[in-house]
Formats: C-alpha cells, sequence, structure tokens
C-alpha cells in the first residue's frame, strides 16, 4: 500500500444530465492513460490588493482558484473516443473522476467540466487524443471535491 496518492491513475468521466452529475452516475472508465500525461493544474485565483498613498496593503481579496485536469490517450485500433467532438468542439459538460494506483489513497473528481480536445500526431507516439477537463462551479459542492474510492 502506498502513503502518498501516486502511479497511474484510473479515470472514469460521466456526462452530465441538465449540467447537474446524476444522483447515480454512470461512470466510463477510461483507457489507460499516457505515460507522464496526467496532471492537474491548479491556477491561483487573482489577488486584488487596497493599498494606501504609502503603497502599504490595508486589505486584500482573492478569488477562487481554477482547475483544469488534462491528459492523453493512445489512439488504438478498434477503439473509439470516449468523447465525441467536432474540430474540437465538445458541447456536453461532463464530470471527471480520477482514482489512484493505491485506492485506498484520496482521488478526487470534477463535478462540471467543460471538455476540449485535441489531436496529436508523432512518428514515436503515433496518434493521442488529448483531453482537457476545464472545472466549472457546480450546483452543489465544490469544484474540485477529494474521495477515497468505495467510500
Amino acid at each position: 500500500m502506498a502513503t502518498i496518492n501516486w502511479g497511474a491513475p484510473q479515470l472514469e468521466i460521466c456526462k452530465l444530465e441538465n449540467g447537474v452529475l446524476p444522483s447515480s452516475p454512470s461512470w466510463i472508465k477510461l483507457d489507460t492513460p499516457a505515460e507522464g500525461t496526467v496532471s492537474l493544474e491548479t491556477t491561483e485565483g487573482e489577488k486584488t490588493e487596497a493599498l494606501d498613498e504609502a503603497g502599504a496593503v490595508v486589505d486584500t481579496r482573492k478569488k477562487k482558484n481554477k482547475f483544469s485536469l488534462k491528459f492523453s490517450l493512445f489512439e488504438k485500433k478498434g477503439k473509439e473516443k470516449p468523447i465525441e467532438d467536432e474540430d474540437g468542439l465538445i458541447t456536453d459538460n461532463y464530470a471527471i473522476r480520477l482514482t489512484p494506483e493505491d485506492k485506498t489513497t484520496y482521488g478526487f473528481i470534477l463535478k462540471k467540466c467543460a471538455v476540449s480536445f485535441q489531436y496529436t500526431f508523432s512518428a514515436a507516439d503515433g496518434g493521442r487524443w488529448v483531453y482537457t477537463f476545464d472545472a466549472l462551479v457546480p450546483e452543489e459542492g465544490k469544484m474540485l471535491e477529494r474521495y477515497i474510492a468505495g467510500k
């Protein structure tokens, strides 16, 4: 068993119904991502400072962080894309769940995401489907929620 949530994660997606994650979601397991491509990027919320005439900080406030999960799947013979696009555009919103290799450590769910797609190709790797899930504010809860599989 691991102490930290590293290793090959399992990714699952669920199409939202009327913009909301269903109460009993039907998670679709994705193929194992290409090595080293699964990455959650957090952009710190913008900070606004109130300064006095001497330049001293009187007060500050921050906006919420932004979250973006990106990964690549190999284009394999006989496999269909998990989410269809129209020249990179995906109009439906999805939730995505990441379960670490050691299922007893914390994973996370992005409950509502705008999804984008890119197709890449190199002679070394062949075709790859690159998906980016940008977290949106869900109807309930946080944009990024931790969870442990099976709980």
